[in-house]
């Protein structure tokens, strides 16, 4: 059996002790966008505090003339809903980890909001185009027609307090309508459903 794989980690596991030690403690680069998908988004271990929410709709296609114009939309939706645990969960839970692995994208995303320069374009960054992908991927996973008029998603981050009865929700980004058929590739379609 290859060691390899064992000399890869351990040269990442030593890559990333040196970018600790570093007296900046802040690393950037382009090569560094990379590494961090492997890393998750360890805030919440800090304080609880604003909690990122991906919430996604869509435009169904026009019934009649008059709705050509301006179909009206579906209500908002959470992209993230909790998952039903059962016990072998223990051992074996690949879709709670994928749906894990993309909150962390919906958390780096929120993160890169709060860093974005004021003269930055949130659109030039590699994350909001994974997550407005993902946020496709759930509308077509819920039974949406890839058809349909459009699908738009957004960005809310939201404070719940244990002593609040009421949470505090602000928008930070609302995207674009988009078509749903442009956002997801034709040929991922077929892949996954075909």
């Amino acid at each position: 059996m290859s060691t390899g794989w064992l000399w890869l980690l351990l040269a990442y596991v030593g890559l990333l002790a040196w970018a600790l030690r570093q007296k900046h403690r802040f690393v950037e680069g382009p090569w560094w966008f990379h590494l961090r998908a492997f890393v998750p988004n360890w805030k919440f271990y800090h304080a609880v505090g604003w909690m990122p929410r991906l919430m996604v709709r869509h435009r169904q296609a026009a019934m009649s003339p008059a709705q050509t114009l301006n179909p009206a939309p579906s209500a908002w939706i959470m992209v993230y809903p909790r998952r039903q645990r059962r016990i072998w969960h223990l051992l074996h839970n690949p879709d709670t980890n994928l749906a894990l692995a993309h909150q962390n994208l919906v958390d780096h995303l929120a993160n890169d909001i709060a860093t974005l320069p004021d003269e930055g374009r949130i659109e030039a960054l590699p994350i909001y185009h994974l997550v407005l992908r993902h946020a496709a991927w759930h509308l077509i996973d819920q039974g949406i027609s890839p058809g349909t008029q459009g699908s738009q998603a957004q960005m809310q981050i939201e404070l719940r307090l244990i002593h609040q009865t009421r949470k505090q929700t602000e928008v930070v980004l609302c995207s674009p309508w988009v078509d749903l058929a442009s956002v997801v590739a034709p040929e991922s379609l077929t892949r996954r459903h075909g």
